[in-house]
């Protein structure tokens, strides 16, 4: 196999790799997100609601006979303060960068299987595969050093379970998880030769 080819399967892998990072990060913030702005519209409705009902009902209304001003007060700050962190946090931004990455990613590992399937890759195709996969280093959204061990081990277990159920698809996937989890943690690992 050319050196070539190597490394256009190198950069198949790692690409695919990132673009399982890429997806779990961006379904991840999104969630989040989803998560902040659920709680600022669930506060904003609880409040208005009670603004504009008699004090009566607005006692029924707050939680454990709380006064119901003072519940309207507390809700105000709960709003106030998951919009300020929903401001900072800017998931739903980080969200779409990790998209874009992922987009990115899918695209240079189109690009590899293109080549792979070819006899021969020309000069002008490796070089613009290198170009595209080093651009993706500054255009693309980092995967932290603290995420991604754990998203590689996700990766991986994706592509075994995906092996094992194109022999077995009938296979109950928990069942499959434990087996191969079970094999993989208590695997006996070669003994090191003892040194004369």
């Amino acid at each position: 196999m050319s050196t070539a080819k190597e490394e256009v399967q190198r950069i198949k892998r790692v690409s695919d790799q990132l673009c399982t990072c890429h997806s779990i990060l961006g379904d991840r913030f999104r969630r989040r997100a989803h998560i902040l702005t659920t709680i600022i519209f669930a506060s904003s409705t609880w409040m208005l609601a009670l603004v504009f009902v008699e004090p009566t009902i607005g006692k029924k209304l707050s939680p454990y006979g709380i006064d119901h001003t003072l519940w309207i007060g507390v809700l105000s700050i709960i709003t106030f303060f998951v919009s300020i962190l929903e401001l900072l946090l800017n998931w739903r931004e980080c969200a779409e960068r990790h998209e874009q990455s992922l987009e990115y990613y899918a695209g240079i590992k189109q690009f590899c299987k293109q080549l792979l399937s070819q006899d021969i890759i020309s000069d002008t195709e490796y070089n613009h595969l290198q170009h595209r996969y080093m651009l993706a280093s500054e255009m693309c959204e980092s995967v932290s050093d603290r995420d991604f061990i754990k998203l590689k081990q996700k990766h991986l277990k994706k592509i075994a379970l995906s092996k094992y159920l194109d022999k077995y698809p009938h296979t109950l996937l928990p069942l499959l998880s434990l087996r191969l989890f079970l094999k993989d943690t208590f695997i006996k690992l070669p003994k090191k030769s003892e040194d004369n």
